[in-house]
């Protein structure tokens, strides 16, 4: 009874507030029709993952920063080595070489981590959609008989049953 009540009042609030905007204007009804479509998806059904947004442009700032570092790397070793009294260019190169590859892999790996985050939000934004479109169906074909087909039984083509042209299922 509890329930009757509660949605007795929801409807003469909303009733209220329709009465106090006065007439309604032509984007009202548009609003109204695509509120009304199952199929449409709203932008507070969908609402952001600020955090997990702000995560992926963290992972990508550190990757670039690795790269400001590598170069810095090189460059450094690069001039210590040709300012040295004795220069040991194969050594150089080498560990040069090692630690590009290894800070290269680092940053390649933070800028994907960056992008798998972004995939999350858009997987996110997805299954929420989803589960919003669902809901939406649900309660149409409950208002409808609890058919999907709006209340409507439909019989199998043809008229046969279930063990078409004289085969078993």
């Amino acid at each position: 009874m509890r329930e009757d009540e509660a949605g007795q009042q929801d409807r003469e609030w909303q009733q209220a507030g329709s009465a106090a905007r006065g007439p309604s204007a032509p984007g009202d009804q548009e609003r109204e029709a695509a509120r009304r479509d199952p199929s449409s998806i709203r932008a507070e059904d969908t609402e952001p993952y600020v955090g997990l947004q702000y995560v992926a442009r963290l992972f990508k700032i550190v990757a670039m920063i690795v790269i400001v570092a590598i170069v810095a790397e090189v460059v450094a070793g690069l001039g210590f080595e040709a300012s040295s009294d004795r220069p040991a260019w194969p050594e150089l190169m080498l560990s040069l070489l090692t630690e590009v590859i290894q800070g290269g892999v680092l940053a390649a790996m933070l800028w994907g981590a960056g992008d798998l985050t972004l995939l999350f939000i858009d997987v996110g934004h997805d299954v929420r959609a989803s589960r919003v479109l669902l809901g939406r169906l649900s309660a149409r074909a409950d208002a409808g008989g609890g058919t999907p087909g709006g209340g409507v039984r439909r019989e199998p083509r043809g008229g046969e049953g279930p063990g078409e042209r004289g085969r078993p299922l």
